[in-house]
């Protein structure tokens, strides 16, 4: 199957690479759809859907502004040894260590955009502001910006 010369212990790290980027994606996919499923408005083209007067939710206009339109923090400090040491939020430990592996960073704090912590919440099955609640408690939140 493989050549005389082909060294097998080179195929290990790129399986792993490869199953590394397998599992984003999933998780990506799993955002999407439930994304799709709690706000449909995201994903149709009538600006006019989604304008929530009185609801607290973003009209398409401050959707499109981004956080910081809207008065939010735009990125976070997130300390990784304590958000590993809590048990059920593995898979958004997950989704971080392969945000610092593709950067090339070893430091326990992460800065993550709004974007990210928003897929975050998604990955845990919660409302973004509730997460980023549920993670100051925890003490994980070290610093915003």
């Amino acid at each position: 199957m493989y050549g005389p010369g082909v060294d097998r212990s080179l195929l290990r790290p790129f399986a792993a690479a490869l199953a590394a980027v397998a599992g984003v994606l999933a998780g990506v996919a799993t955002v999407r759809r439930a994304r799709r499923r709690t706000a449909p408005e995201l994903f149709t083209s009538d600006p006019g859907v989604g304008t929530s007067a009185g609801t607290g939710a973003p009209t398409a206009d401050e959707r499109r502004a981004g956080p910081a339109a809207r008065g939010r923090a735009t990125s976070f400090g997130l300390d990784l040894d304590r958000l590993k040491a809590e048990n059920g939020l593995e898979p958004v430990v997950q989704y971080l260590t392969y945000i610092q592996e593709k950067r090339g960073e070893q430091s326990h704090l992460l800065f993550v955009r709004y974007d990210d912590l928003d897929a975050m919440a998604s990955i845990d099955g919660a409302p973004t502001p509730s997460f980023l609640e549920r993670l100051e408690q925890l003490g994980v939140v070290v610093s915003t910006n």
